[in-house]
């Protein structure tokens, strides 16, 4: 804000325009008061400053279910037949039953656990405070007391001792309490994070946010709408699919089995206790009354089952905005990633529906091989083994590929359900029951935004699959199945993963024959995208060129383009991100390791940078040990020293050995051998499975049984060398034969380790 006026009194000074600058405050000027001492006067403004979110009480409806005792779980328990017989006896359609139990579920947990107006404070309490530490603080402040009053010697002496036995006290408990906590939490990923953010003191940025939900809200609807707005559908795309449709697409799927209760039973033993506010009973009531509320919900879920109908209580979803990463703005609401809150029931109708569908789909071989997202087996590092592998061997026979990686915007959010439902009756083989069950899950959805304790109003949800759901992310891939069908069609080389689309194939740079066909193919992708109402981000669009070391100069300037779209290459360290990463954590470790046992905080690295170590680190297979020195030194070294306390001159071998901890190198090793026993046990994607030929001699050799790999022939060390297809036989075929022929991957593991570490510290 801009002073109005001068300050300088000096009418021989000459004027400058005085600024006061303030960035996330509201600034209001007020007067300017002359110093008669100063040749200038002072600037007097007001700032509003809001109230710290440490210190605001207030009253909030909550309910304290938590705090149920068991005899009114079992009262509740007792008296569910009572109440359900009536509603369940009567021929009711699924909507009216649905609905009927939820309030009748409702009013049991009134009853019980009803909601009342509780003060709440957001500064956290000191939870790890007893009746020891509390009389140990009295105790010295009656010291401090006598002292202050008296002066004298003695009585400070007193309180020094009482201070120096709470504070040691107090050390002690809080880290009793959070080395319990964080061994209580060691399986519960999302727990224990909060738990070292806890530690680390660091605060939620959310709070700080002036946005509300409904600004959320408006954000989320419209935006589907106005990106389906920018998809003009495109006639380039001509290729007739029902001429490409899969194998088993003419296996129809028309009816669902009815479960049994002992099916359900494990569904619901299985699914995780995430209760949303939709819920009529909290997911852990509905596991312990299971015994007696089992068969009701078995009667309502064949019955939605056998009539196709989708219960209207279970299309609705509170949608909670998640800050995409930390550090981005918390005002501006494109940040935010919507993650939708659905009811326990609701997901565990869809995990039921999911179990059927992915079985017609696999014995139909319907699944789209290159599809690694949502898939048994299945993940990001096998997908990302099978690309990385492609290029590698395509790099060692002197051929340059060009690696391309699509980004769709919103892709979960526009599809279409006519389109959908379509596909899936037309191209997957679904009709009947399962056809209408289908469209009655997809049709009447809502969503509310919950946002800060602030709740929006509800407004309908016409397109896309929920994120959050069960049912969605499988929907998705299926939809995007006669993508694969146009790609095959240009002979290009894809993996999915999700909404994420990677294209590579062999390139020469220069040829602009081979440049305009990938070009026109990346035109009929778009094309297709947009006929399908997916929006593809062309300035998210990224292009790697890779290929052997004496093309690298000629693919500088290379350039691709998707209609007047420029796609330029990148290339990032993919080892320095590691590092980077796993440090971060591991400073924040190092900053709370004192109030941590060794257990504890052995726990805390493992998940925190462990985890980043032994994440997708199949892909360093092959690499010269100076590629991962700073995984190993900056981060595993470190790690140990942190834990142990040694001192940075001191010889870490003997540590890391103390602690059974495979170096890096043997990580990686451990790695590719664990996939390749998945491999040769039928617990892989079929993509990898054809990456490793077992070694069959032609004539009868002692060989023959010896469970030996066949090692392909490669020109480069650092190229064909790095390659799955290439380190797999190899070290495979170095192991023990009492290795190989493990029955158990649990026990291979255990093996394996074993082996691994006698090599690496012998």
């Amino acid at each position: 804000m801009a002073v109005p006026s001068s300050v300088f009194t000096n009418p021989n000074i000459t004027f400058y325009p005085d600024l006061v600058l303030g960035y996330g405050m509201n600034v209001s000027m007020t007067e300017n008061c002359v110093l008669p001492i100063l040749d200038h006067s002072a600037i007097l403004f007001d700032i509003l400053i809001p109230k710290s979110p440490a210190y605001e009480r207030g009253k909030l409806p909550l309910r304290s279910s938590r705090y149920i005792s068991p005899e009114a779980l079992l009262g509740v328990k007792l008296h569910l037949p009572d109440v359900l017989d009536p509603i369940f006896t009567n021929e009711l359609c699924v909507d009216t039953l649905t609905a009927n139990l939820n309030n009748t579920l409702l009013e049991l947990l009134d009853s019980v656990a009803p909601v009342k107006k509780l003060k709440c404070q957001k500064r956290n309490p000191m939870p790890w405070l007893n009746e020891e530490l509390l009389n140990l603080r009295r105790i010295c402040r009656k010291a401090e007391r006598h002292w202050r009053s008296s002066r004298l010697e003695v009585f400070l002496q007193a309180w020094k001792d009482s201070l120096s036995s709470l504070q040691s006290a107090m050390s002690t408990a809080k880290a009793n309490y959070f080395s319990n906590l964080i061994m209580s939490h060691k399986h519960n990923s999302k727990l224990l994070f909060n738990t070292v953010l806890q530690l680390t003191e660091s605060k939620s940025t959310l709070c700080c946010s002036n946005l509300i939900a409904h600004d959320f809200l408006t954000f989320f609807r419209d935006r589907a709408e106005t990106l389906r707005n920018h998809i003009t559908p495109s006639s380039s795309c001509s290729l007739d699919y029902s001429a490409a449709l899969p194998a088993g697409a003419d296996k129809l799927f028309s009816d669902f089995k009815v479960i049994s209760l002992s099916g359900l039973t494990m569904v619901v033993k299985a699914a995780r206790c995430t209760t949303c506010s939709l819920d009529p009973l909290p997911a852990w009531a509905i596991k312990e009354l299971w015994s007696a509320l089992g068969p009701y919900i078995l009667f309502l879920l064949n019955t939605s089952l056998t009539t196709g109908v989708f219960p209207e209580c279970f299309k609705s979803a509170v949608v909670v905005p998640i800050l995409k990463k930390p550090g981005l703005d918390v005002d501006m609401v494109a940040n935010y990633r919507p993650i939708s809150h659905l009811s326990f029931l609701s997901k565990v109708f869809e995990k039921v529906v999911f179990k059927q569908l992915t079985e017609h789909l696999s014995t139909s071989n319907l699944f789209e091989p290159f599809q690694s997202a949502f898939r048994p087996n299945h993940s990001t590092e096998t997908a990302l083994v099978k690309v990385v592998n492609d290029l590698l061997v395509n790099a060692d026979n002197n051929r340059t590929s060009v690696l391309l990686l699509l980004d769709l915007s919103a892709a979960f959010d526009t599809v279409d359900h006519c389109i959908l439902l379509d596909r899936l009756e037309h191209f997957i083989g679904i009709t009947g029951n399962v056809l209408s069950w289908l469209r009655s899950y997809l049709s009447g959805r809502s969503q509310t935004v919950s946002f800060k304790n602030d709740l929006s109003k509800t407004c309908a949800v016409r397109h896309g699959v929920p994120q959050g759901s069960v049912l969605g992310p499988l929907l998705f891939s299926m939809y995007l199945l006669p993508l694969g069908v146009l790609l095959r069609s240009f002979n290009v080389t894809f993996h999915c993963y999700a909404d994420d689309l990677q294209l590579y194939v062999p390139l020469t740079i220069g040829n602009c024959a081979e440049v305009s066909k990938l070009e026109s193919c990346l035109s009929a992708i778009k094309g297709w995208l947009s006929d399908n109402f997916l929006l593809l981000n062309t300035d998210k669009t990224e292009s790697m060129v890779i290929g052997p070391h004496k093309f690298q100069h000629l693919s500088q300037n290379f350039i691709l383009r998707i209609d007047d779209s420029v796609i330029n290459c990148r290339d990032n360290s993919h080892v320095k991100e590691i590092t980077k990463t796993a440090f971060y954590h591991l400073r924040n470790i190092a900053r709370i390791r004192q109030v941590l046992s060794s257990d504890t905080a052995e726990v805390l690295i493992h998940a925190f940078v462990s985890s980043h170590i032994d994440y997708c680190d199949a892909l360093l297979s092959g690499l010269p040990k100076k590629s991962f020195r700073g995984l190993q030194m900056l981060i595993q070294n470190a790690a140990a020293r942190v834990l142990t306390g040694t001192r940075k001159r001191e010889h870490i071998s003997p540590v890391l050995a103390s602690f059974h901890w495979l170096p890096v190198k043997s990580r990686i090793e451990f790695k590719i051998l664990l996939l390749t026993y998945k491999v040769l046990n039928n617990q892989a994607p079929s993509y990898l499975n054809d990456l490793v030929v077992p070694y069959h001699p032609i004539r009868a050799l002692r060989s023959h049984t010896a469970g030996l790999l066949v090692v392909p022939r490669v020109f480069k060390s650092r190229m064909g060398g790095r390659a799955f297809s290439f380190q797999a036989p190899l070290l495979w075929n170095q192991l023990p034969v009492w290795i190989q022929e493990t029955d158990t991957i649990s026990t291979f593991k255990i093996r394996l380790q074993t082996f691994l570490f006698a090599k690496a510290y012998s």
